[in-house]
């Protein structure tokens, strides 16, 4: 069952950090599958692995954080152009996704 922000007083860094390296680590294994390219078998050696992953995807992935944050995340929070890597990604939206989340609770 999905959070509610109604119970939540504290940003949920842990679980939207992992959710969204998860989802993000499932879309730069799909770039470099199509690319030809080695895919690391775990999502630790893939974060800092360089990856171009298209913003367009990384607005498709941000859905799947919404139910942790309790609240829709806007497509402003993904940086046009994409990012360079799993971590360049994550170190651009969790400051952004922290900062809806803190709008939109009560």
């Amino acid at each position: 069952m999905p959070t509610s922000l109604k119970t939540l007083s504290k940003f949920p860094k842990t679980a939207v950090t992992n959710a969204l390296q998860r989802e993000l680590c499932g879309e730069a294994r799909r770039v470099l599958k199509n690319q030809g390219k080695v895919v690391p078998a775990s999502d630790g050696t893939l974060v800092g692995q360089a990856v171009s992953i298209d913003s367009l995807a990384v607005v498709e992935r941000l859905m799947a954080i919404e139910p942790i944050v309790g609240c829709e995340l806007p497509e402003r929070v993904v940086r046009a152009g994409g990012y360079e890597s799993v971590q360049d990604a994550l170190d651009h939206l969790l400051p952004g996704v922290e900062k809806i989340w803190s709008k939109a609770a009560p």
